[in-house]
């Protein structure tokens, strides 16, 4: 089930531990052999109040949200993340300065590949999402290339972009 707790409400570690020990009891107390959470400095003091009543549960980290967690930590070595702040320069001159190229580029695409798509912008914290975004530049790369090189986009007038400071 899903528990949607309120803005008043508490989610330490005994708060947590009760609302699991709750929901074994209204299931049958031996119904339960593990519980599945993420690894939090909460969930993990809340497993050792489990243990200490419930010894038979078996608390355990959640393995997608690890992976994740170890994901996050590889894009912040130097070079995976040179390489994420040089996709996002691409991306904000794709994205951000004017419509114009973002939309001459989907024409491209269109002719290139005959296919509707364009560049993909992930969420700011999702590893996951990054990747996506360099294997669409990838995909996309001659077709990048066929833009800027254009006669048309040498013409257009653009403001400078500004620095983002997740790129310095």
């Amino acid at each position: 089930g899903t528990v949607e707790f309120s803005s008043q409400a508490s989610e330490d570690a005994s708060s947590v531990a009760n609302l699991l020990k709750s929901f074994a009891e209204r299931t049958g107390k031996f119904s339960i052999i593990q519980v599945c959470t993420d690894t939090c400095a909460v969930m993990q003091a809340s497993w050792r109040i489990l243990q200490d009543e419930l010894p038979w549960i078996t608390p355990t980290c959640c393995g997608t949200h690890v992976i994740s967690l170890e994901l996050k930590d590889l894009a912040k070595l130097p070079a995976i993340a040179a390489v994420i702040a040089r996709v996002g320069t691409v991306l904000s001159l794709f994205w951000g300065r004017k419509r114009w190229p973002r939309q001459r580029l989907r024409e491209v695409i269109r002719t290139n590949h005959r296919a509707d798509f364009g560049l993909y912008k992930a969420k700011q914290t999702r590893f996951a999402g990054k990747y996506r975004e360099m294997a669409r530049l990838l995909r996309c790369k001659a077709d990048l290339q066929q833009v800027v090189v254009s006669a048309e986009y040498s013409q257009q007038k653009f403001a400078k972009p500004k620095r983002r400071t997740d790129e310095i």
